[in-house]
């Protein structure tokens, strides 16, 4: 019985395929669940930095972080899409259009660009918790515009992408490395360059240092 069991996974028609496609949905499942969680959490970190809270907020609440991470995330996906589109259009398969030196060249100040503009949407869209912030062009475009923003996000830079870097390396000693130390490497560089982000955000629209941190649940 033992040996049928360990032999069942692969019986049947074209087992490999039919292993791979179940491992793909669940794969795409968990990050369906997680990605929305981290960046909410991100969202309600950007929101006490800039508010002046001196610790890291706590991670009660999942619901919560949820649905701001998939707010934050179509805010995201909002700015990204006119920018992009066009590179879109021109990869597609039935598009005969090459992109050549140019329209790389393009494409990587343009993702720089994103790059930049991305965290000040969010702390913007985090400070005012909802929507509406996310849209405060005004406010946004004064943030990108400030020295202290500048400086806020090279630093976060400077602190995210040695972290990814060491992910990097976890990799080439294989998949088991990067799941256990990966995400804590990778947690510990977004609250270091969100707080920071945070800082900088608050510090290039004046804002206000008041308390706003409330208990989501329990702490974890």
């Amino acid at each position: 019985m033992f040996r049928e069991a360990l032999v069942y996974p692969f019986a049947g028609e074209r087992p490999g395929r039919r292993l791979l496609g179940t491992f793909v949905i669940i794969a795409s499942l968990v990050l369906l669940v997680t990605v929305p969680i981290y960046v909410g959490y991100l969202v309600r970190l950007l929101r006490e930095a800039a508010y002046g809270e001196d610790a890291p907020p706590r991670n009660g609440d999942v619901g919560g972080l949820f649905v701001n991470g998939l707010t934050a995330l179509g805010l995201v996906a909002v700015y990204a899409a006119l920018p992009l589109a066009p590179f879109v259009v021109v990869s597609l398969p039935f598009v005969d259009v090459t992109l050549g030196t140019p329209g790389q060249v393009a494409l990587a100040v343009v993702s720089l660009a994103l790059a930049y503009l991305v965290p000040a949407v969010l702390a913007s869209y985090a400070v005012d918790a909802n929507v509406v912030g996310g849209l405060a062009i005004w406010r946004i475009a004064r943030a990108l515009q400030s020295p202290g923003y500048l400086r806020a996000w090279i630093t976060a830079v400077v602190v995210v992408a040695p972290a990814l870097a060491v992910v990097g390396v976890l990799a080439l000693f294989g998949p088991l490395p990067v799941v256990l130390i990966g995400p804590a490497v990778v947690l510990y560089g977004t609250v270091v360059g969100g707080a920071v982000v945070g800082w900088g955000f608050a510090d290039a629209v004046d804002m206000p240092r008041r308390p706003v941190r409330r208990e989501y649940g329990r702490a974890g």
